[in-house]
């Protein structure tokens, strides 16, 4: 077999192995170093948006680890690609111009890929450098030279003291905030997985789901149990916010057992 059908034939299993989630293969493959998980396929498309459209965090994590691209763009609205051996399968995808691994695996609810995926940009974007390596930073300033000392003002008048600046808002508990909105939640309710949300946002969650948003892990049912000692410390907090009392300490009871019902 020559080079260029050897490498050919493993990007062609490559592509299987990430489309059906195999990520012990996907792992092998990336391993043996014949692949590359920035290879350009159809439209634009790349293995980073076949994993994120199926929400396979295993091959999602392998394909970062191996530097691949987050931030590539989908150059149409519609991808057909094929793959398989023996036999050829046709695979379609539909997106938006301009679709990234992130929007798939939001608008396909996988929130585990979702958040791998915003972590990957925030990281590559902190660690952005220039071509020397350094920090890029912008060039400082020329310096000025300094002004000539005016002569001393007289003295002025004494003047009664001002009334002090508020303080600034404070920061909300994580404990208080959904893990899905990221917002204070108002009516909090526990799900089968453990977790604390707004009850909104998993009710919105499990009219497309049986799987958990924190672990992707199927729930054993969509029943849903109030929070109330959170409810209770929640709109205790929003209450001094809107007085404009401050920040408010978070009760023991809540700090032992975030899932306190």
């Amino acid at each position: 077999m020559s080079a260029a059908l050897a490498e050919w034939a493993s990007e062609l299993q490559f592509l299987e192995a990430v489309w059906r989630g195999d990520h012990e293969l996907v792992a092998e493959l990336l391993a043996s170093g014949k692949v590359d998980p920035n290879r350009p396929l159809r439209g634009g498309m790349t293995h980073l948006h076949a994993a994120a459209y199926n929400g396979y965090e295993e091959v999602v994590q392998l394909l970062l680890e191996h530097n691949a691209n987050p931030n590539v763009p989908l150059e149409g609205g519609f991808v057909r690609f094929y793959y398989g051996s023996p036999y050829w399968h046709i695979y379609y995808i539909l997106g938006k111009n301009g679709d990234t691994p992130i929007c798939f695996a939001k608008k396909r609810g996988h929130f585990a890929c979702e958040q791998l995926l915003r972590r990957a940009v925030s990281d590559a974007w902190n660690n952005c450098t220039t071509a020397e390596g350094s920090p890029a930073l912008a060039p400082a300033p020329a310096p000025t030279p300094a002004p000539t000392p005016a002569p001393a003002p007289a003295p002025a008048p004494a003047l009664a003291p001002t009334q002090a600046p508020a303080p600034a808002p404070a920061l909300a508990p994580s404990v208080y905030l959904c893990p899905i909105t990221h917002e204070v939640m108002r009516d909090p309710v526990v799900a089968e997985d453990g977790y604390v949300y707004e009850r909104a946002a998993i009710e919105q969650w499990l009219e497309h789901h049986i799987t958990s948003p924190m672990t992707n892990t199927q729930l054993p049912s969509r029943h849903l149990i109030p929070c109330y000692t959170i409810r209770s410390a929640t709109t205790e907090w929003l209450l001094h916010q809107s007085s404009g009392a401050g920040a408010v300490p978070v009760p023991s009871a809540i700090q032992k057992s975030p899932h306190t019902t």
